[in-house]
């Protein structure tokens, strides 16, 4: 790997664990601008469906704002060559220039956006099935990319689809800076039901429920159990699976092993969280309508059941299961 692209990439990984989430793409873009000039970018996130491209996400960089939209619109990647050599040979960047494109309207598509030369690289995830990656353009008619070009991009690009990953999934739970300690893997899901993003331990913890899963669709149960808007945490025989809701449809999950406290019967469960968090007993049973004597005898259960001995040791348990 040339010195150029070690340092790209030593300034990226860095720049994933302190460059705030709106920031981080922009960030990058000026970035590879001081080791590949260009003019303007395109960064995108998106599956290939039976129906066509799939979009889950884009970053325009000086590029018109109806730059992707029109394209969809208009069915422009049946023509592309670019794209399905892409889809073909994920990893393996690609330059093209807008003359070498046999079909006239992406031709006048790619000259209309002041895109005639283009060096992209994609990689594909392949727990989530989604290609991510970056384009990068030159409107110069005498200006393409060369072999240089084209290597710097295809050995850096997977870095720079993997670090936004990693940024997000720390950006929405960053304020529980313990979800790695206590054992969870974390994932994005859509509002259909779709992985979009998720960790690199999140498959793996998937297979010791459902040994035969891929994704990116999530399994049944899971499935169901959001549809259902039930309780935010679905527990099986060898995981368990936190959700909560997050903006534009998207939903977090958290999935971690099983522990005995998630088979607790849920009234114990709430008496177990709800003193854990501070209260005492009389207010526990104040605000589950229980007994004091019934609390009194859940609480011995709970710790003989959970193996703890005090309420300190209950309350750090908690707060290391339950996000």
């Amino acid at each position: 790997m040339a010195t150029t692209d070690s340092t790209f990439l030593l300034t990226l990984h860095r720049a994933a664990r302190r460059v705030a989430h709106a920031a981080f793409r922009p960030w990058v873009f000026r970035e590879l601008g001081r080791h590949l000039r260009f003019d303007s970018g395109l960064w995108l996130r998106i599956a290939m469906t039976d129906d066509g491209p799939q979009m889950h996400d884009h970053h325009l960089e000086r590029q018109r704002p109806d730059r992707v939209t029109s394209y969809l619109a208009r069915e422009l990647w049946r023509d592309d060559p670019m794209l399905h050599a892409i889809w073909a040979e994920p990893k393996r960047a690609v330059a093209m220039s807008a003359d070498s494109v046999t079909s006239d309207r992406l031709r006048e598509f790619l000259e209309q956006h002041e895109n005639r030369h283009v060096v992209a690289s994609f990689d594909v995830d392949p727990v989530t099935r989604v290609f991510a990656g970056i384009a990068l353009f030159r409107r110069r008619p005498d200006d393409s990319f060369d072999e240089h070009d084209r290597r710097f991009i295809e050995s850096v690009g997977p870095h720079v689809a993997d670090t936004w990953t990693h940024n997000w999934l720390h950006h929405v739970c960053e304020e529980r800076a313990d979800d790695t300690q206590s054992g969870f893997a974390l994932a994005v899901v859509t509002a259909g039901h779709t992985l979009t993003a998720s960790d690199d331990h999140f498959a793996a913890m998937m297979n010791r429920e459902w040994p035969e899963w891929r994704g990116p669709y999530l399994p049944a149960a899971l499935r169901e159990h959001l549809q259902r808007g039930a309780h935010p945490v679905w527990s099986g025989k060898s995981v368990a699976v936190h959700f909560r809701g997050l903006s534009g449809g998207l939903s977090l999950l958290r999935i971690r092993r099983c522990h005995t406290l998630d088979h607790l019967s849920p009234r114990k469960r709430a008496v177990a969280q709800l003193f854990a968090g501070g209260a005492s007993q009389s207010h526990v049973a104040e605000r589950l309508r229980l007994s004091p004597s019934t609390v009194n005898n859940y609480l011995v259960d709970i710790y003989r059941q959970l193996n703890v001995g005090c309420k300190a040791e209950l309350a750090v348990l908690i707060a290391q299961l339950l996000p």
